[in-house]
């Protein structure tokens, strides 16, 4: 990658500037817009030196951190800190994170480059000297409670699972631990005092990856461990203060104030990132004048809010809180300054100015890129073009042919640019320096494991063979000396089941489909209601699987248009994209093209998050369609949403001949007659509108693909006309409800689908607040937000107060602010939305309607009243309306005042505090975020059906009627109970922690094969360390029971010292008379009417497990 970057070291200007560098002396380059890191990338390589280098503000940062990284140079960046003096609950800690990993690095000397922007250099950080970290490494003898010690000390928080940065658990002589900065958390085993292992283990599995010989252990927080003792100290010299008073309360109870008021006093030394300089680093600005404005602002802004507190009240140290510029300036003497425009530079004095020749270059529609090539070759050019990946190199190498002045090869630089002095040019495709990022699926066995971890006394569960039920904990039974752990189920009236913990697998946490499960009818035992019930659906099921097989059948008669393989111009369009396509979506693209190359009319689901990029995939589609001479219809729910992907279209087509119209009531009457001729003419490739296009007098000349957004919120009506009026053409719906993953396996072969399941790269995560509601936080969360261009969304969920509530804002802040919820008609809503589109409205205080709206890039400050009134899904789901654009957005999570939150709704706003990754519905509350869908899918008849059995027993009948419907039925569950004399369970002392227990059992009764069996017992060992005998014999009947099954044994029982062996039908008499010789006089065969073997044993468990594997071994050759 350097190489490319090597004619800029050809430049006198470069040459002055590194001489400058190298002699500490200030100097100020002109003339250099983006091109800017690409100069550092050089100057790292040539002068030896490394860089703190500030930016105007965190987008900035990130770009030229990402372009730093791109040039292979070691590049981290210093996040802002965002000050908060009001009281909070809580806030996300990524930046935070961040910063402790930077300044780790840059201890350590482990960095080229820094990248800070310009407000970060305000902020107080930990000196060095607080700065404590500690290596330790495999075989070092260390006292294993002092080990544990450091956790707290350092800021780590006590979890029973690590499962996020800051994070540290202890499980007997294992010890997990998540330092700050890092990809993967460690896991530390020791043996007594002496570490025997130290590895990485994945969050997702829990199962370790790879070993290590070392770990550093950095602090948590940016603080040390004797901040409580200086709070108290301090907070002491406040005694008529309230706040003052509730602060001092929670310190001595050893919780620290989130909020920033006594920040001064969370640090023994006062230090600025720039204290860790050495001789060794040069300062370098970016655009320092834009910097200095943004540090004055920001200091001129907390000095303000500080003012404002006080007056109100608040108690503040009488200390620095920030550096004010004149004190930061002390540090640029030997500064370089890269400036885009000459400018007076007074605060710095620079002593040489050196001007660069560079210009930009672009990358437009491929012809104008081959002419302009061609000129500058013919003038003694050397051209760089750099292609998108190898396939797009090997197509440009192709459409450029040879010259030895021009090279074509794959990068990943943003821009490109053209040097006339020594006679160079770089083109670049790539939009983008940022790295791909993929999120691993958690679509995998232990998914469902891991759903039941989640299980709370009081829960809805359903059992296989009885029904619905409420889970009332695990409690352990001794009789007669034999220790075994059951889940207790309570049912209808009085009706209690106690059921063996080795056989969870029979249950399932009760998920409904609709978004409330308040009138969940439990069963009774010994009733029929249930069998009935299950009978009820499956009959249901059977006849939506023949429709559905039906539907594909005759969809398969019809013959549709078969799409050409990609041409050099749709190759070209999509290299044009903006940002990183993420794997997802490179996939979803390759059914859908896949799909369109068929005779066979297509008809694909598109699923996929809020703002996961299923727009450029059918953009893509729809561009494939128009280059074969054919016309796409886009049918948008409501009116913006329409208008909203005619812009997106109109840009994203750009210079390309696609001849895209709008059809909606933004229309004349005249111009709707004008474009409704133009489509019948063909003289319209693209045609977006709303229900407007579903009427008689619209005509296409050759219609050819159609693509429906949010279908659920179209009629049968309206979607069947379409159809109906184009048989042979494509279908694809967008839907942004993604779609239960169990389900969709269960529907494969029936309707195609694709998911997009991996957010974009080039979102920041959102900060995240909760608190308790308070005025002055939200009026300064609003004022911050407008002041910086943006708008904000303000959640009210209560349409009787909700214009009480905007009059207020209003009132306060003078900023215009409206009002939307879902009492309002379509055309009032269009418009409002219309409004917030074009920056009308400052503030839309609205309902939870926002969840289904359009884009709007420019909200990027969130703020939700009653937040724990809202379940999990639903708060993922409007936080996804912020964050949409590389701005950093904040979402202000809050709570009524002295409320006391249930325990329940704490923990909603923690983990959606914790997981503040964009599209973490992945990860947190994945179940909840699915089940949305199912219900659209599969109609109101359905979803009424899954309410009745729950969601999983539903897939799994869904799943058997289909496979039997295409005439591959399924195996019938078998099941085996066993009872036997020895203690098999988990015991606390092994994992304390209830729900891993539990997550453990499930895992244990899920085991279906000898692989499961070393895979469940890898991982104990792997998490707990070796497994004591109780839970071995928990192994080791599971294993029995899966072997038992298999051969047709539906139940063991021990009596004395006999095992008790039934079957639910007789086995052959020559598999009887085998195994009966194997065993002699230890085997007593009874054919009653539940036919049984008697096995004497000494050792019933070992002994058990060698029957049973001798009669299936016995039972398979006598079938062959």
């Amino acid at each position: 990658m350097m190489d490319l970057l090597k004619p800029i070291t050809q430049l006198k200007a470069f040459t002055d500037l590194k001489t400058r560098v190298e002699s500490k002396e200030c100097c100020a380059v002109f003339g250099v817009d983006r091109q800017k890191p690409y100069f550092i990338a050089e100057l790292v390589q040539q002068t030896q030196r490394r860089y703190f280098i500030v930016t105007p503000d965190d987008n900035t940062a990130k770009t030229v951190n990402d372009i730093l990284n791109a040039c292979a140079v070691n590049s981290k960046l210093f996040p802002s800190k965002d000050y908060n003096f009001r009281n909070i609950e809580s806030v996300s800690r990524f930046d935070e994170n961040a910063r402790l990993d930077t300044i780790s690095h840059i201890r350590k000397k482990d960095f080229s480059a820094i990248v800070i922007p310009a407000p970060a250099l305000c902020a107080l950080v930990m000196s060095s000297e607080d700065f404590r970290e500690k290596q330790f490494y495999n075989g070092d003898t260390v006292d294993f409670e002092s080990f544990i010690k450091i956790m707290p000390e350092y800021g780590y928080e006590f979890y029973s699972t690590v499962e996020g940065p800051g994070q540290y658990s202890v499980r007997g002589g294992i010890v997990d631990v998540f330092p700050p900065g890092e990809k993967y958390p460690y896991r530390v085993e020791f043996f007594g005092d002496e570490i025997d292992s130290i590895s990485l283990f994945d969050v997702a599995t829990q199962r370790r990856t790879e070993p290590m010989d070392a770990i550093t252990i950095p602090p948590a927080k940016e603080y040390d461990s004797q901040v409580s003792e200086r709070l108290i100290q301090a907070l002491q010299q406040f005694p008529d203060n309230s706040y003052a008073a509730q602060d001092l309360e929670l310190v001595q109870n050893g919780i620290l104030p989130k909020h920033d008021r006594y920040l001064p006093l969370y640090y023994q030394k006062e230090a600025c990132i720039l204290d860790y300089m050495t001789s060794e680093d040069t300062l370098v600005f970016f655009d320092s004048r834009a910097c200095i404005e943004n540090i004055a602002g920001r200091t001129a802004l907390l000095a303000q809010d500080i003012g404002q507190l006080v007056d109100e009240g608040y108690p503040f140290i009488d200390r620095r809180y920030y550096f004010d510029l004149k004190y930061l300036l002390s540090y640029t003497s030997s500064a370089i300054l890269f400036e885009t425009f000459p400018c007076s530079l007074p605060e710095f004095r620079p002593k040489q100015l050196i001007e660069v020749q560079i210009f930009p270059t672009s990358v437009s529609t491929m012809f104008a890129l081959k002419e302009e090539i061609a000129d500058l070759l013919k003038t003694g050019y050397t051209v760089t073009v750099l292609a998108n990946g190898p396939e797009h190199e090997k197509n440009l190498r192709q459409e450029f042919g040879m010259h030895p002045g021009l090279s074509v090869c794959s990068g990943a630089l943003p821009y490109g640019f053209l040097l006339p002095q020594v006679k160079a040019a770089l083109y670049t495709y790539s939009k983008s320096a940022a790295k791909k990022r993929t999120y691993k699926s958690r679509y995998d066995r232990g998914e469902r494991i891991k759903s039941f971890a989640d299980l709370e006394i009081g829960d809805y569960v359903v059992h296989r063979n009885y029904g619905i039920a409420v889970y009332d904990g695990i409690h352990k039974v001794d009789s007669q000396g034999i220790v075994n752990d059951y889940i207790r189920l309570k049912f209808a009236g009085t009706d209690v089941l106690y059921v063996p913990c080795s056989q969870l697998d029979q249950i399932s946490k009760y998920i409904s489909g609709s978004s409330s499960d308040m009138h969940v009818k439990l069963n009774r035992l010994g009733g029929t209601d249930w069998f009935k019930t299950k009978q009820k659906v499956r009959s249901s099921v059977r006849d939506l699987a023949k429709k559905l097989i039906a539907l594909y059948g005759a969809r398969l008669q019809i013959q549709g248009h078969a799409f050409s393989p990609d041409t050099e111009w749709q190759k070209d369009f999509e290299a044009h994209f903006e940002y990183e396509e993420t794997e997802d979506q490179l996939r979803s693209i390759e059914e859908i093209k896949h799909d369109m190359e068929q005779a066979t009319p297509m008809d694909r689901l598109l699923c996929g998050d809020v703002g996961f990029g299923k727009t450029e995939v059918a953009i893509r589609a729809i561009f494939k369609c128009v280059m074969d001479g054919l016309q796409v219809a886009v049918l948008a729910p409501t009116t913006i949403l329409a208008f909203q992907h005619y812009q997106t279209m109109i840009g994203r087509f750009g210079e390309y001949p696609v001849r895209v119209e709008l059809l909606s009531r933004f229309r004349t009457a005249k111009q709707q007659k004008e474009i409704l001729e133009k489509l019948k003419q063909g003289k319209i490739d693209v045609i977006v509108g709303t229900h407007r296009l579903v009427q008689k007098d619209v005509v296409f000349k050759k219609l050819g693909l159609i693509i429906i957004d949010e279908e659920q919120r179209f009629g049968v009506a309206h979607k069947e006309f379409l159809k109906e009026s184009a048989k042979t053409a494509d279908v694809l719906t967008l839907s942004a409800t993604p779609i239960p993953r169990t389900l969709n396996m269960s529907m494969s072969g029936i309707r195609d689908i694709s998911m997009l399941s991996e957010a974009p790269h080039n979102r920041l995560p959102v900060v995240t607040y909760v608190a308790e509601y308070d005025l002055g936080l939200i009026l300064d969360a609003i004022r911050r937000e407008v002041s910086r261009g943006g708008q904000c969304f303000y959640l009210h969920n209560r349409v009787d107060s909700i214009y009480k509530t905007a009059d207020l804002l209003r009132q306060k802040t003078g900023y215009r602010i409206q009002v939307a919820h879902g009492k309002m008609s379509q055309e009032e809503l269009s418009e409002i939305w219309n409004d917030l589109i074009q920056g009308e409205i400052d503030v839309l205080v609205c309902t939870t309607i926002i969840e289904t709206g359009v884009d709007v890039p420019n909200c990027n400050t969130l703020i939700i009243e009653d937040a724990d009134r809202l379940g999990l899904a639903q708060l993922h789901q409007i936080r996804g309306r912020v964050g949409r654009s590389t701005k950093r957005a904040y979402a202000y999570f809050t709570f009524r005042k002295g409320k006391t939150l249930s325990p329940e709704a704490y923990k909603r706003l923690m983990t959606i505090k914790e997981f503040t990754e964009f599209g973490s519905g992945l990860k947190i509350a994945m179940r909840d975020l699915e089940i949305r869908g199912a219900g659209d899918i599969l109609g109101a008849e359905q979803s009424g059906h899954m309410a009745q059995i729950g969601y999983d027993l539903y897939c799994k009948l869904v799943k058997r009627e289909i496979s039997e419907a295409m005439g591959k039925p399924l195996e019938e569950d078998r099941e085996c109970a066993v009872e036997l004399g020895v203690s098999a369970y988990i015991p606390s002392e092994y994992i304390k922690d209830a729900k891993t227990r539990i997550e453990m059992y499930k895992a244990i009764s899920s085991i279906e094969s000898q692989e499961d069996y070393s895979d469940v017992l890898d991982e104990l060992i792997d998490r707990f360390s070796t497994p004591p005998s109780p839970v071995m014999s928990l192994l080791d009947i599971a294993e029995i029971r899966m072997t038992a099954a298999k051969c047709g044994v539906g139940k063991i029982e021990q009596k004395e010292h006999s095992a008790i062996i039934y079957f639910e039908n007789q086995p052959s008499w020559d598999v009887i008379a085998a195994i009966s010789a194997e065993y002699r006089r230890k085997l007593l065969f009874s054919a009653e009417e539940k036919p049984y073997f008697t096995l004497k044993t000494e050792n019933i468990v070992v002994e058990l497990k060698q029957f049973l594997n001798k009669f299936r071994k016995i039972m398979d050759t006598d079938d062959k």
